[in-house]
């Protein structure tokens, strides 16, 4: 009987692709992605980088325009010196496409460019499960914040910190926006800050837009 070894040898090109692909399909994809994890966080960390004041991402069901994207980024460039990066994705499964995005924010987040998010309350609630894992800012710990707070009262999301194990306000949870442009946001969204935003002023008129 001829070990696995003198199969191999035995067999044409074709057939040792076959072969590989199919013992080793997984181990292969594997790497594929984290090459090209590893390969994005190079690239992301190593470009210029324009000087914006805010990072906005926007994340949940939604379908894109990509004629109206770029007056989006124009709009929010001009007003309020920030960028606007567009996720979409259905946080409420969990599946090959939602651990790329989710990669992909976390990664955003170490490299300092996020600042202000606007997601589904499925992607707030996974953070707010994550143990020992508190990137948002206690909303009620900011001064500039209480009228906003105040005005949408009902709205206000709380958990517990992981650092004092008392409860804050991390998010406000809107119907619906009319801040954009290039895409139309299926669900609700949960503005959040994360902790600290590079500049207060500026994420706060973002939020406020966010909210009008």
């Amino acid at each position: 009987m001829k070990t696995n070894k003198e199969k191999f040898k035995s067999m044409n090109s074709k057939q040792k692709l076959e072969y590989i692909w199919e013992y080793y399909r997984f181990t292969i994809l594997g790497t594929i992605i984290g090459v090209l994890l590893v390969g994005n966080l190079a690239y992301t960390m190593l470009k210029p980088k324009p000087n914006f004041d805010n990072h906005l991402i926007v994340t949940a069901m939604m379908t894109l325009d990509t004629d109206k994207e770029e007056l989006d980024r124009a709009y929010f460039k001009e007003n309020f010196n920030s960028d606007i990066y567009y996720i979409p994705a259905d946080w409420s499964v969990t599946d090959q496409a939602t651990i790329v995005n989710d990669q992909m924010m976390m990664l955003k987040i170490q490299v300092r460019e996020a600042d202000v998010f606007a997601m589904s309350q499925a992607r707030f609630d996974r953070y707010m499960e994550i143990e020992g894992f508190d990137p948002f800012m206690p909303l009620e710990e900011v001064p500039e914040f209480k009228p906003i707070l105040e005005a949408h009262k009902d709205q206000l999301l709380t958990a517990k910190g992981a650092e004092d194990g008392k409860e804050h306000v991390y998010g406000i949870k809107i119907e619906k926006s009319n801040a954009f442009q290039g895409a139309t946001i299926l669900e609700p969204l949960v503005i959040s800050l994360i902790n600290p935003p590079k500049n207060m002023e500026k994420a706060l008129e973002v939020v406020n837009y966010l909210l009008q």
